[in-house]
């Protein structure tokens, strides 16, 4: 299972970065750009918003439609204290002014700084308009900005608690809980949800093949990922990830050939990025090492370090490659590589420090190996 969380861990480096959706989660357009964690996250949603000027909506079918055509074009002039004012008169004189009413309101707080002001907005807004896709879009984008990973879950938790039918927020809750505990069978429930109140939304099968993968669920797990490529199959950031789960997958059920396949798939999205993901291609390279295929792992990894000189696995990758070529001294330089660029867990660490130490023995440099053993050995397992 450790291994399993690691996977999903780096390939949420997911659908999303500090700007994006999917594993190292990769560079993704600017419009789909989320504020979070490092997996790849890439927008597959066609329903993402971002905190900026929303479009307008129709007139809400009350009195307020000119205090409210007022409020748009505050908007519209960046004036949003006006606009807030305009838009809290007419929700205060008529609480269901409609949905966008709401959301506008929460828009301007935010772009006044108000951001929790803005979110009790968007939550009254959705306990009467709980099927508003961009109330409630609007309302997890600020949400992410602002609170913390386990506020949003409090807050999400009464959202889906209070819309069960509601796959905007079931899928919002599952994919935090996927890249924040390891509490799996939830996520899974919650997306597999999503993705069936949404069958045409390729983020919603893409996090739900992903939970699949985890659990061991390795035939739901290919068939959500597919079914998520087939949703939108031009998007290279997500089929770099979902190629690799795929592919991991089937290796898992000793199925060599349609891994080989869609391993081959996933570094041909790879190349088409302009930032290619490391971590999704050093999979492919130890599916190739571990069927035989030495040299052609190699030069992969010569590709990888082309992509990313500072990349540590696949330094490390390289190393064992020389020690088997009995060229210890040029295994020991790529090995204090991978060991100098380690931003990795620490089972990896302690494979480069065992190595080392190892290959240090090796070669008679016992005060070169010592401190490397001594690490190994204040680290166990």
């Amino acid at each position: 299972m450790l291994a399993a969380h690691i996977l999903h861990t780096f390939l949420l480096a997911r659908y999303r970065t500090a700007t994006a959706h999917f594993p190292d989660r990769l560079e993704l357009p600017p419009s789909c750009a989320r504020a979070r964690r490092f997996l790849i996250y890439t927008c597959l949603s066609t329903a993402v918003l971002l905190v900026t000027t929303p479009a307008l909506p129709q007139h809400p079918a009350t009195s307020n439609a000119t205090q409210f055509t007022s409020a748009e074009r505050e908007i519209q002039a960046g004036n949003f204290a006006e606009a807030s004012a305009r838009l809290d008169s007419i929700l205060r004189s008529d609480s269901h002014a409609g949905a966008d009413a709401y959301r506008l309101f929460a828009f301007a707080q935010y772009k006044q700084g108000n951001s929790y002001q803005a979110l009790d907005i968007c939550e009254q807004g959705i306990v009467i308009y709980p099927n508003s896709a961009t109330l409630s879009e609007l309302y997890l984008q600020v949400l992410r900005v602002t609170l913390s990973p386990h506020d949003q879950q409090a807050r999400l938790e009464e959202r889906v608690l209070g819309a069960p039918n509601s796959a905007v927020f079931a899928k919002a809750l599952g994919e935090l809980l996927l890249s924040t505990d390891s509490t799996y069978p939830r996520a899974y429930e919650l997306l597999s949800r999503a993705a069936a109140l949404a069958p045409d939304d390729a983020e919603a099968h893409f996090f739900s093949g992903e939970a699949a993968c985890l659990l061991q669920s390795d035939d739901v797990c290919v068939k959500e990922l597919r079914r998520a490529h087939e949703l939108a199959p031009a998007n290279q950031a997500a089929n770099v990830q979902l190629y690799t789960m795929i592919a991991v997958s089937e290796d898992k059920q000793a199925k060599p050939a349609q891994a080989a396949a869609d391993f081959s798939l996933a570094l041909e999205a790879n190349r088409k990025l302009t930032q290619p993901n490391s971590y999704a291609a050093m999979k492919y390279v130890s599916f190739l090492a571990a069927q035989g295929h030495h040299d052609q792992a190699m030069r992969l990894v010569e590709k990888i370090l082309r992509w990313d000189p500072n990349y540590g696995p696949a330094h490390f990758e390289l190393a064992k490659a020389l020690t088997n070529a009995g060229k210890r001294e040029e295994a020991i330089a790529e090995a204090r590589k991978a060991l100098a660029y380690a931003q990795s867990t620490s089972e990896e660490l302690r494979s480069y420090h065992y190595f080392l130490a190892r290959t240090y023995f090796a070669l008679g440099q016992q005060d070169k190996a010592l401190p490397h053993q001594k690490w190994v050995e204040s680290h166990p397992q």
